[in-house]
């Protein structure tokens, strides 16, 4: 039986492989695909491997009223693909050059959504393929991912720009994960280990799975180092994290196709390999003050919603009339403060982000400022002066 510090050690292992796998498939992809194969599929081994594919749409086997369970899903899956090839323009203009926060491309996302359940309809019914959210988030999703990790029409700056704002298609193998959710986080959302992707059926709750991903993940950062993006637990999904590959679709060796069944064997106990934060809390780096106010923690986690983690980015400073800096740890521009906040007893405060829009003048933070595009377009902006 292992000690908890070997059990420590052997999750920081998994952590650490699980980085170097995402960085490769996510930001260092070695094989591109045109837009359009991405969509329609492409061989892979002589297998063919596509963003959204049959085991994903067969969610809408008895949700439209198409034909039978085969011909529903097999309808679904061309209503999709359609809907992402008759966009492509729009998609890479939108995510080229638009979208610069998690907000917008929540708001881009859910846009997607709103459409592509609008296109659905023509065979289906409203009381059908309304009642989840998830269930055509989750495919929109995926399909953002695979463009902006593989297609060869995204440049590799701008790819690293948009990883970070990714958001996890969550389906139900990443809610049984006990690596990935907290039994308590299951059970408060009224969800079981046993769930379908189909039960997160309202956007609130999908919006609060997502804020707890980014949690986590800015922990792992914290212990790593480096920045481990919440589209990186991706990487615990089926056996992917033993057979990465190059990019999301993977280049197999003809060796590793022959240990195929071995592979999906191990991936019964994957869950027991997989990190648990709780097993390697011992070897966490101890901040030296974390009993931060209120305002200041919605800062530091406004900066990690744009990828912007505490430690590993900037560090939180605390002056003798009690405000608090936060200043960039390698900055390289004129500026190294970010932003500035004076917190009060009652939880708010006043904030002054560097020389940035509306703050220039204007101190007073309001509660409503918390995750709009104004507020994340100015630290952001902040940030990138000290660069």
């Amino acid at each position: 039986m292992m000690s908890t510090f070997e059990r420590s050690l052997k999750g920081l292992s998994i952590l650490k492989q699980a980085l170097q796998s995402s960085e490769t498939i996510f930001l260092k992809p070695s094989v591109l695909y045109k837009y359009e194969d991405i969509i329609r599929g492409v061989t892979v081994n002589g297998t063919q491997k596509k963003a959204v594919n049959l085991n994903t749409t067969q969610a809408f086997g008895k949700k439209l009223t198409y034909g039978n369970f085969y011909e529903n899903k097999k309808k679904a899956m061309e209503v999709c693909d359609e809907f992402f090839l008759s966009r492509k323009y729009r998609i890479i203009n939108e995510i080229h050059s638009h979208i610069r926060t998690k907000e917008a491309m929540d708001t881009f996302e859910h846009e997607l959504y709103m459409n592509l359940q609008e296109a659905l309809l023509a065979y289906t019914t409203p009381t059908l393929i309304e009642e989840s959210y998830n269930r055509i988030r989750k495919v929109v999703e995926l399909y953002l991912e695979h463009i902006v990790s593989m297609a060869s029409e995204i440049d590799n700056e701008t790819r690293k720009l948009l990883t970070p704002l990714l958001f996890l298609p969550i389906d139900s193998w990443i809610i049984k994960n006990e690596s990935i959710f907290d039994n308590e986080s299951i059970y408060r959302w009224g969800l079981t280990r046993g769930s379908s992707f189909g039960e997160i059926r309202k956007k609130p709750l999908f919006d609060d799975m997502q804020r707890y991903l980014v949690k986590k993940a800015n922990e792992i950062s914290m212990v790593l180092g480096a920045e481990f993006y919440v589209i990186y637990f991706d990487i615990f999904w089926n056996n992917r994290l033993s057979m990465p590959g190059c990019n999301l679709f993977g280049v197999q060796t003809a060796s590793s196709l022959v240990n195929t069944k071995a592979d999906m064997k191990e991936t019964e106990h994957s869950y027991k390999r997989n990190l648990e934060l709780s097993d390697f809390a011992e070897i966490q780096i101890k901040e030296k003050d974390t009993s931060y106010p209120p305002l200041l923690k919605i800062i530091i986690d406004e900066l990690a919603e744009l990828g912007i983690y505490k430690e590993k980015s900037f560090i939180c400073i605390k002056r003798k009339k009690g405000e608090y800096i936060c200043e960039a740890v390698s900055p390289h521009g004129r500026r190294k403060n970010i932003v500035t906040v004076w917190p009060n007893y009652q939880g708010g405060g006043d904030i002054r982000i560097v020389g940035i829009g509306k703050y220039e003048k204007r101190r007073c933070f309001d509660q409503s400022d918390i995750g709009t595009n104004m507020l994340r377009g100015d630290l952001h902006m902040s940030y990138s002066k000290t660069q």
